[in-house]
């Protein structure tokens, strides 16, 4: 849904100089792109928030290495990297990004990542490039306590409310070239 209004946008912008849509990437500047720590993981039963992260350091190859030449090998180790994660608002969705109305108007936690299954061992490792979908419980009573979001009932008193919210939503993306009127 995303591809073809910014291939469009992009046709725009190289044809006739129309700028393209504000970038929406994560930022530190305004606390979209935080440590995992304070990314605002909600709590979800049974999910484990935020998943492993790689620690990579630097490596100082020497003084002459931004010319390709080697001179310590192995290459002296140095501090980590800082480690930043785009922060997520209350139901654990991304707060910076092209929010779709899936997104703006949830029923789930979206996430990027996903564990790998039992069958497989290793359940600490990330399954490849599969993303999760965490649904919201349907009604109050049937929302564990240990889950920080809300159900289905308590954001939405009715079908048609939600079906209004999510209209409205997608015909903000559209306004903002983000979303094509034929792929609502």
């Amino acid at each position: 849904a995303i591809l073809r209004p910014l291939l469009q946008a992009m046709d725009a912008w190289v044809v006739d100089g129309a700028l393209p849509p504000a970038s929406r990437y994560p930022r530190i500047s305004d606390g979209t792109l935080t440590l995992p720590e304070a990314a605002g993981w909600p709590k979800i039963p049974g999910v484990r928030f935020p998943p492993p992260r790689l620690i990579t350091y630097r490596l100082d190859f020497g003084p002459d290495w931004s010319r390709g030449i080697v001179r310590f090998e192995p290459p002296h180790v140095g501090k980590p990297f800082v480690t930043l994660v785009p922060a997520v608002d209350a139901d654990g969705n991304g707060r910076a990004g092209i929010r779709l109305p899936a997104i703006q108007v949830p029923i789930a936690t979206y996430t990027g990542w996903n564990y790998r299954a039992p069958s497989l061992k290793s359940t600490d490792q990330f399954d490849g490039e599969a993303g999760s979908f965490f649904p919201f419980a349907s009604t109050r009573s049937k929302r564990s306590n240990d889950d920080s979001r809300l159900s289905m009932e308590e954001r939405y008193s009715s079908r048609e409310m939600y079906l209004g919210e999510i209209t409205l939503a997608a015909r903000q993306l559209i306004g903002e070239r983000l979303l094509l009127p034929e792929d609502v």
